[in-house]
Parts: structure tokens; C-alpha cells; sequence
């Protein structure tokens, strides 16, 4: 089997990512399977992202995620004591 793993930032807010897999079962079949997304930040704390994924016994998906991320965590306004 032969993994692989792909990323590349095109600009700040867009990013693209390859997954794939390509192989041979024990019943000696071969496979070919994939998986592309694209993400990118929509506003502020808004991702989107779509993904394309190609699976054997050639089954095609489309999926398209738009989430609210968290922001960062708010660093502590006084340093943690160390003796109380």
C-alpha cells in the first residue's frame, strides 16, 4: 500500500489538502482511493470547506462543511501563582 499525504497554503485564508491510498487487496484487487479538500476562512472565525472523496468499488461523495470555530484562548490577565 502506498500513502500519501498532501498540503499546501495557496494564500492565508485558503488551504488544500490530498489524502490518497493506492494498493492491492489480498484477493488481489487493486485500489485507488483519494480524497481532496478545499478550506478557506469565510469570515472571522467562519471555515468552509469542501471535499471531494473517490472511494472503491468507485463511489463518488461530495461534502460541503461551513463551521463557527472558537477563538483563541484569552491569555490569563495575572500570572498563575505558585504558592498559595
Amino acid at each position: 500500500t502506498l500513502l500519501s499525504n498532501l498540503y499546501y497554503r495557496f494564500a492565508p485564508n485558503w488551504v488544500a489538502h490530498l489524502q490518497s491510498r493506492h494498493g492491492k487487496r489480498p484477493n488481489n484487487r487493486e485500489f485507488n482511493e483519494f480524497q481532496v479538500d478545499l478550506a478557506t476562512t469565510i469570515r472571522c472565525n467562519w471555515r468552509g470547506v469542501v471535499s471531494y472523496q473517490l472511494t472503491e468499488p468507485k463511489d463518488h461523495r461530495v461534502a460541503f462543511h461551513v463551521r463557527l470555530d472558537e477563538g483563541r484562548p484569552e491569555k490569563p490577565s495575572t500570572p498563575p501563582l505558585i504558592w498559595p
